[in-house]
């Protein structure tokens, strides 16, 4: 009889001991899980922020274009004109690399 009982509660502590071995590769694959999802966020989103940075200078280099052509069609008249749309080309411009940068106020 103890023999029966010391055989029960060593395949208790045996069990108890699995349990606690099985929470504790539980929690490392949870950490490496979130430590390697952590990574690909932080990865997409300077890709992003890359990509919004380049879309941004082909924006500005495409609105600089055109103001040139502007320009060359008025025969630098309206200079008026040009300032405002320059003014505004460069707000749009500014609140997308905010955006883009995750710097926007709104």
């Amino acid at each position: 009889m103890k023999e029966v009982v010391k055989k029960i509660i060593d395949t208790e502590r045996e069990a108890r001991d699995r349990i606690e071995e099985a929470r504790a590769e539980a929690q490392r694959i949870v950490r490496d899980a979130e430590r390697g999802s952590r990574a690909i966020v932080e990865e997409r989103r300077q890709a992003s922020v890359a990509e919004g940075q380049r879309i941004v200078e082909v924006a500005i280099g495409e609105a600089e274009k055109e103001k040139a052509r502007l320009i060359g069609a008025v025969g630098g008249g309206g200079s008026r004109m040009l300032e405002e749309r320059r003014d505004s080309v460069e707000r749009a411009v500014d609140r997308a690399a905010r955006l883009v940068s995750g710097e926007a106020g709104d």
